[in-house]
């Protein structure tokens, strides 16, 4: 809009007599200030749990807060630049489409949800520095695995699953009934036993005609086939207790 001489001359003044107003300098406002409130729950929580606990660390890493389907939040770091210098563990996890198919025959199928399963896995002391995060109350560092690092799939696999040692004899025991076959395959070793899988399957009508001995032997063969990538080239014990086997 087109304003006279006059309108100009006053717009002039006006900006003359209010320096502190119009300048091209940054200023601040009396009016407010302005208060972060930080949710500290989480950080509480997992330090009088010993999950973490202060350090000294020279790495830092962010933290993020993932969302859950409940709405409740996930504690994470963001460990992108501590997993780029991460080898990477080459442990195999299963495919699903594999899992699946062993699920074939089942009739009935479980889950279990391990609470917070990586936090189950303790960290090598000599590892916990490497897992140090900055929050607004300082730095910290996991005493237990955290979300985020680059093995933990892997390594949260393994914490799951009993890893058959191969230099020690499998135990196979066995078992029958007129419903159907169990099997438990097992190792010991050190003074203490170890279970690597179970197995089981229903029988057919025609089988449940077997004898109780036919049966007892079918699940031995039954067993043996399921598991024998176990047993190539390798000692093991067959426990049952049918009398005719003894």
């Amino acid at each position: 809009t087109d304003i006279s001489n006059a309108q100009t001359t006053q717009l002039q003044q006006l900006v003359k007599q209010y320096p502190d107003v119009f300048t091209n300098k940054s200023s601040r406002t009396s009016k407010l200030k302005h208060r972060l409130n930080i949710k500290e729950d989480n950080i509480n929580e997992i330090l009088q749990e010993e999950i973490i606990a202060l350090s000294n660390s020279p790495w830092a890493s962010s933290v993020v807060l993932a969302a859950e389907k409940d709405g409740s939040l996930r504690f994470c770091i963001d460990y992108r630049t501590l997993n780029a210098v991460t080898i990477r563990d080459a442990y195999p996890i299963p495919r699903i489409d594999d899992t699946l198919d062993a699920l074939e025959e089942a009739k009935f199928i479980s889950t279990i949800h391990l609470r917070s399963g990586y936090w189950q896995v303790q960290m090598d002391p000599k590892s916990q520095a490497l897992t140090s995060f900055i929050s607004h109350k300082g730095l910290y560092e996991f005493k237990v695995m955290p979300y985020g690092l680059l093995n933990a799939p892997e390594i949260n696999y393994q914490s799951i699953k009993n890893t058959p040692n191969f230099q020690y004899p499998f135990t196979l025991k066995v078992d029958a009934c007129i419903y159907g076959l169990g099997a438990v395959l097992a190792q010991e070793y050190n003074g203490e036993k170890f279970i690597i899988a179970y197995a089981s399957r229903t029988l057919p009508s025609v089988e449940r005609n077997y004898s109780s001995t036919e049966r007892e032997a079918l699940a031995i063969v039954w067993a043996t086939k399921h598991f024998h990538p176990y047993f190539e080239r390798m000692e093991i014990f067959i426990r049952t207790d049918c009398q005719a086997f003894q």
